[in-house]
Formats: structure tokens, sequence, C-alpha cells
């Protein structure tokens, strides 16, 4: 079996649990962290790039005067696209996004806060945290 996307043999255990592109074809440890798995700026793991920017996510915003908008923290994706690139930059698109709130205190690092890009994803997990560290906490009656 090979790769679907580089065409190299697969091996081990990328034949027994292999990873899949987004056309659900197996590929290449190499290609699958290297096109579509992004890290979560929260816990560092691994998610499906399948999962990252789509509406109603949330991702950080740690620097924003480079992403082009008025404040850091965290925001609702609300529509696409949500950010504008060209060869050089990007920056957010300010309509396509609400900040629903500051950072959680383990979101920034000790030595420079910003993990060295204005803005991070989150993983499904650290998201639902979030989320619900933002609910109302509900009291028993």
């Amino acid at each position: 079996m090979n790769c679907a996307d580089c065409g190299k043999v697969l091996e081990g255990e990328e034949v027994t649990a292999p990873c899949y592109n987004l056309d659900e074809e197996p590929v290449c440890d190499e290609c699958y962290y290297g096109n579509y798995v992004f890290t979560c700026c929260r816990c560092e793991n691994y998610e499906h790039i399948k999962h990252r920017g789509a509406i109603g996510s949330l991702i950080a915003v740690f620097d924003a005067q480079e992403a082009g908008i008025d404040t850091t923290g965290i925001y609702r994706i609300l529509k696409h696209p949500y950010y504008t690139h060209c060869y050089i930059d990007a920056w957010l698109n300010k309509e396509a996004i609400q900040k629903i709130a500051d950072f959680p205190s383990d979101l920034l690092r000790e030595d420079d806060g910003l993990w060295g890009y204005p803005t991070g994803h989150l993983c499904q997990e650290c998201q639902a945290k979030i989320e619900t560290a933002l609910s109302p906490t509900q009291e028993n009656p």
C-alpha cells in the first residue's frame, strides 16, 4: 500500500493503523503530520485539520495588532472566510469573528506569552473546556 499523497510505500503502523487525508485515503506519517494536523495552542496535542476553523469553533488571538484586530482573547468564528492572507501576511476578518473571553490563565506561556504566532487554533477538547468555564454555573436546588 502506498501513501496517497507522496507515493511512499507505507510500513508498520502506517499499514496496521493508518492515518488518512481529507479524502479518507491512507497517508504516511510524514504527510499526515505535515499536511493534515495542527497543534493546539493550549495543550499542544495534535488534531486533524478538518476540525480547525469550523464555524462556531474558537481561536486564540495573542497579538491583536499583527492579527489585524483590536484586542487579544478568545474568539468565536462566525462565518467564513475568517482570515485573509497573501504570500507574506495574514490577518483576521473582524466581521467574521466575535470576542467571547479574555485568555484563560493556562493559555499564556511563561516565556513570551505569544506562542510565536499572532493567533492559534484550539483542539475540540480545549474548546469544550473553555466553553464550560465560560458557561454560567447551575446551582442544585
